[in-house]
Parts: structure tokens; C-alpha cells; sequence
């Protein structure tokens, strides 16, 4: 690189002294640039790094499913007898059974109620026996009471009407009552029937003096 500039300096170092040149380098104008290193930052994978987090969707919870009591109607129940034996309102017993609350239903007539558990339904069992009980036992007290029971067989033509009519006029509801696992509307010949036997239809075999 050639220089700028010599500064040819003549300095005399007293008389007669012969010229001496000095050669001086003046300073360099020269800007000293700095090169930094390239930084480099980590980064993470791009699997483990989650810069904003998409919200994460609401899943909509599954509603429990309803549970139901199943019951056939007998001979003198309504459904304001369940809704009393189940503490469920007889307008829901009426709508999840698919009937007309105003209307009338046959025996056998399906019903349904909603019910929380498996004790909830056996209160109503419990409850829809001690009705029938206590119905039994008020019938047959204003009868005089039973020494007993007995049966009686199906004959060719019978029903359930006829045969309690013939037996002591009992109401046919009394004979389902004694007879509950027997479907009454569909007898057959052969099938036995039992009956209570009421104490006023006995006659005394003694003679009165």
C-alpha cells in the first residue's frame, strides 16, 4: 500500500551540521470496522413449542340416561296411584308412558316412571303391595273374614268374570290379588285359580236350636 504523504522533515542539529531527513508516517486515516460473528439462537423443534395454544374445544357432556320403572296396570290402580307410590308427579307418569291423562286405561295397560335408582323403584313395589294388602284385608274383613283358601280349575267357556261371580260373588280384582303371576284375560282350560274362602258364605254344619 503506498503511504499518502512524506513528510521530509529537515532538522539542523546546530552549524554546519549536514541535513538529516527524518522519514515520520503520519496516522493512518483508516476506520477500524468491526465484524461481529453471527449470533445464533437455539430453537426448540417446532413439536415442543407452543406459541399460542389454540383453545381447546368445550365437549359437550353426555346427559345421563333416564332410567324408568316398567308396571302393568292391575284392576282398580290408576296413575294417580303410582304417582302417589313414586312421589313423581302423575303428568310426567302420563307423558313417559305415551297416555292421555284424561283418559281411561285397560288392564295390562304399560306405564313407565322415571326413577333416580334401583332403591327408588323398590319403594314403589313396596308401597303398591301394602295398597293391595290393605285393599284385600279391607274387603275380606267387611265379608267376616276367611277360614281359609281354596282353588278351583278353569272349565271350557270360563272367565275371570264368571268364575268369581260363581264363587262367592267375590270381585274379580280379589281374584287377581290371590292369583297375581295368572293372566286373568287369557285363561285356559285346565289352569287353577285359588280363592279365599269367606267365613259368611259357610253354613254351619251344626243345627241352630
Amino acid at each position: 500500500m503506498l503511504r499518502n504523504s512524506l513528510l521530509l522533515v529537515v532538522a539542523l542539529a546546530g552549524c554546519g551540521s549536514d541535513p538529516v531527513l527524518v522519514e515520520t508516517v503520519p496516522p493512518t486515516d483508516v476506520a477500524m470496522t468491526v465484524q461481529s460473528a453471527p449470533v445464533t439462537v437455539p430453537v426448540a423443534p417446532s413439536d415442543s413449542v407452543v406459541l399460542n395454544p389454540a383453545p381447546t374445544p368445550d365437549i359437550a357432556e353426555t346427559p345421563p340416561q333416564a332410567i324408568y320403572a316398567t308396571y302393568t296396570l292391575r284392576r282398580g290402580e290408576t296413575l294417580a296411584h303410582f304417582a302417589r307410590w313414586s312421589d313423581v308427579p302423575v303428568e310426567t307418569i302420563a307423558e313417559a308412558s305415551g297416555l292421555d291423562l284424561a283418559g281411561t286405561y285397560p288392564v295390562g295397560t304399560e306405564i313407565r316412571i322415571p326413577v333416580e335408582d334401583a332403591d327408588q323403584e323398590a319403594i314403589i313395589d313396596a308401597r303398591r303391595e301394602d295398597h293391595r294388602e290393605d285393599r284385600v284385608l279391607g274387603y275380606l274383613a267387611s265379608r267376616g273374614g276367611t277360614i281359609g283358601t281354596g282353588f278351583v280349575a278353569v272349565r271350557t267357556g270360563e272367565t275371570a268374570t264368571s268364575i268369581a261371580r260363581d264363587n262367592q260373588a267375590i270381585p274379580v280384582w280379589l281374584l287377581e290379588a290371590y292369583n297375581p303371576s295368572v293372566d286373568l284375560e287369557h285363561l285356559k282350560p285346565g289352569d287353577e285359580l285359588m280363592i279365599p274362602v269367606l267365613a259368611d258364605v259357610v253354613v254351619d254344619a251344626q243345627p241352630s236350636e
